[in-house]
């Protein structure tokens, strides 16, 4: 088996896992409303498709901030390698669907760390929920 149809297969199993789904976008600018005044932002979509999003362990780690002790986690998503190359720091997702916990539809991910892998099954990237 070659390294390269081994890491297909990776990939084929990790894209199993992503029973979610997703949509992420970026602000490209803004327009005004000349009725209004009202400023909106203008959103360009990037990526729409299956994801997975993994908070962790419940208490991630602790952390004391001004004398408060604070749990402080490191949720990842998880894309498929191809389709998502142009999700970047600063792009907002949004879970559109959620199987296993129809709650999360909705949970919006601020994406705030990069992803860089040889032989990548995933795309891992860190998001912290705004």
């Amino acid at each position: 088996m070659s390294i390269q149809s081994a890491l297909m297969d990776g990939r084929t199993a990790a894209e199993l896992r992503m029973v979610s789904a997703c949509t992420i976008t970026r602000v490209t600018g803004s327009s005004v409303d000349p009725a209004t005044g009202a400023e909106t932002p203008t959103v360009e979509t990037i990526y729409t498709g299956k994801c997975e999003v993994q908070f962790g362990d419940s208490l991630g780690h602790l952390t004391v901030l001004q004398g408060q002790q604070l749990a402080v986690q490191s949720p990842t998503l998880k894309l498929p390698i191809d389709g998502s190359a142009g999700v970047k720091t600063g792009d907002v997702a949004t879970l559109t669907a959620h199987p296993l916990d129809v709650g999360k539809v909705g949970m919006v991910l601020k994406i705030v760390g990069d992803f860089t892998r040889d032989y990548a099954t995933a795309r891992r990237l860190q998001v912290e929920v705004p």
